[in-house]
């Protein structure tokens, strides 16, 4: 697996994990990759409305100065370019809702991954939940098919607690403890920033709180402002969070070779369609 991840097919910019990878990182992966369609889309229209507005302005610029030509073209032209305008407006806006959202799925999906992950670690070494208080009630041992379904449950309930209830700095705190010493420090504030960007957009409708402000002065953003996530924001964001998966899952992998994805089997792979 490369140290900081990815592939064109699954991931931002980054070439496709070498060697091994857990499940979780495979589907962070996956789900990353369909998300990035969105930003594909969005790119796809602003290209297309943005050259259709330069080709009209340009047309105008080319007409002569007077004369009957010119009486007849301009009014379509400048209505043309009206039209043109208003898509452009709302393109725009579109564009910074989709950064926005973008922001909230690749926290989601930041946080399946460490749910999936840490869960699946505590099945092979149960020593990580030593000091887990996580219990069952009678209902759901009645209900569960077997102890492995019911073990299983106590894992992931202790797996969602350990995400939901925690911080980036505790996550990080967590690994190092199971001898994860290459997570690093801006890890810990790098994912705290885009975690603070989703609560912004979830709670506050995309406008920027005085708490906001006061955890991130740096960002240069004012309390009641649109956070307007710019997609260079968005890429450094979304890199770190993968930097971060990638760097845990390699050391998981390293220490625990049970968790190594297992490639499919011909007979598992979807027959593909016949033409």
């Amino acid at each position: 697996m490369a140290d900081s991840a990815a592939d064109d097919d699954l991931y931002w910019e980054d070439p496709k994990p070498e060697g091994d990878c857990t499940d979780a990182y495979y589907t962070f992966g996956e789900n990353l990759g369909r998300l990035n369609t969105l930003l594909d889309l969005r790119d796809t229209r602003s290209r297309q409305v943005t050259l259709e507005l330069a080709m009209i302005n340009r047309m105008i610029q080319e007409l002569p100065g007077s004369g009957p030509s010119r009486d007849s073209q301009l009014p379509g032209l400048l209505s043309e370019r009206e039209r043109f305008g208003k898509q452009l407006r709302s393109v725009v806006r579109a564009n910074a809702l989709v950064n926005e959202w973008h922001i909230v799925m690749v926290v989601t999906f930041l946080e399946t991954y460490l749910e999936d992950v840490l869960a699946n670690t505590a099945g092979v070494d149960p020593s990580h939940m030593a000091k887990s208080e996580q219990a069952v009630n009678y209902a759901d041992a009645v209900e569960a098919n077997s102890l492995d379904e019911l073990r299983s449950e106590i894992r992931r309930r202790w797996a969602n607690n350990v995400v939901r209830n925690g911080s980036p700095a505790a996550w990080v705190q967590r690994l190092r403890g199971w001898g994860a010493s290459q997570l690093r420090d801006d890890h810990v504030e790098h994912l705290d920033q885009i975690i603070g960007a989703r609560h912004v957009v979830v709670h506050a409708a995309g406008r920027v709180t005085r708490e906001f402000v006061r955890r991130y002065p740096s960002s240069n953003r004012k309390v009641g402002q649109q956070i307007d996530i710019t997609t260079e924001e968005l890429m450094q964001l979304t890199n770190s969070v993968l930097d971060f998966v990638a760097v845990t899952d390699k050391f998981l992998c390293k220490r625990y070779a049970v968790l190594i994805r297992a490639e499919p089997s011909q007979a598992d792979k979807p027959t593909p369609p016949v033409a």
